[in-house]
């Protein structure tokens, strides 16, 4: 039988040999990965069934009406719209509250706000770190109760993942969760890029009374390899101000508040 992971690896290659041809074949792609066209047609069926690709005459092209997104390490998610997601981290440290306990998942924007949190007033606070990048930021604050998850350490991202990490998160439950994404889509829902950290994710919006999404407005109107959970189950976007007006509204008759992170006059 053939290995899941392995299974989902190469759908993720033909996504991102798609992201640079306009059609692909059944034929050009078995030769690609070594494997029979069934196994190809079986990968484009799933494939398309999550709106990333369309199957036309013997081949694939992609959607387009959705950026699809790869998986990019965060040394490099690092360097880009850095002050946007420094507004968002700004903006969401004021829905933070002295002895609050709130849980941050994996994400560059969450180690932003781990920063803010580190040079706030806050006291008393209770943390759920993911990760062990953002855990590193927090340790700088005194008064802080800091619990790191534990698992296995993905070096791309600094998150823990794996069954030890699901067997903590199942025994904590915070106040406000501050997680990120890599798309945002109305039909697809939140989405990341990193298979291995989906159930992460779900598993901390599950036990969190208010769920916060912390995304720069690039991430809308794109899809991740990996559906995290539907969009209305958000309670809150926090935004940069270059959202469209038409996204805004959209989002925001789902019942979901809108911040949006602007620089103080």
């Amino acid at each position: 039988m053939e290995d899941n992971n392995i299974h989902n690896l190469r759908q993720q290659k033909i996504l991102k040999v798609l992201s640079s041809n306009s059609y692909l074949s059944v034929i050009d792609l078995a030769n690609t990965f070594q494997v029979t066209e069934a196994t190809i047609r079986k990968d484009l069926r799933y494939l398309e069934n999550l709106g990333l690709v369309s199957r036309k005459h013997g081949g694939v092209v992609g959607c387009q009406d959705s950026i699809i997104v790869g998986e990019t390490h965060n040394l490099s998610k690092e360097k880009i719209h850095i002050s946007e997601k420094q507004l968002i981290a700004q903006a969401a440290l004021n829905l933070i509250n002295d002895q609050d306990f709130v849980s941050l998942a994996p994400g560059t924007t969450t180690q932003y706000l781990a920063t803010e949190i580190v040079n706030s007033e806050i006291q008393n606070l209770s943390v759920l770190s993911a990760t062990i990048n953002t855990s590193v930021i927090l340790q700088n604050k005194s008064d802080i109760n800091l619990m790191q998850v534990g698992g296995d350490i993905r070096l791309s991202s600094g998150a823990a993942v794996g069954i030890y990490s699901e067997q903590m998160i199942k025994n904590y439950f915070s106040g406000k969760l501050f997680f990120g994404a890599d798309g945002i889509d109305l039909q697809f829902g939140i989405s990341t890029s990193t298979t291995v950290e989906v159930e992460l994710n779900r598993m901390m919006i599950e036990n969190s009374e208010k769920v916060i999404l912390l995304a720069d407005s690039s991430k809308i109107g794109k899809r991740g390899f990996s559906k995290i959970v539907d969009i209305e189950c958000i309670d809150v976007l926090i935004t940069d101000a270059h959202i469209s007006d038409n996204d805004y509204h959209n989002i925001k008759d789902l019942g979901i508040e809108i911040i949006i992170a602007e620089e103080k006059p």
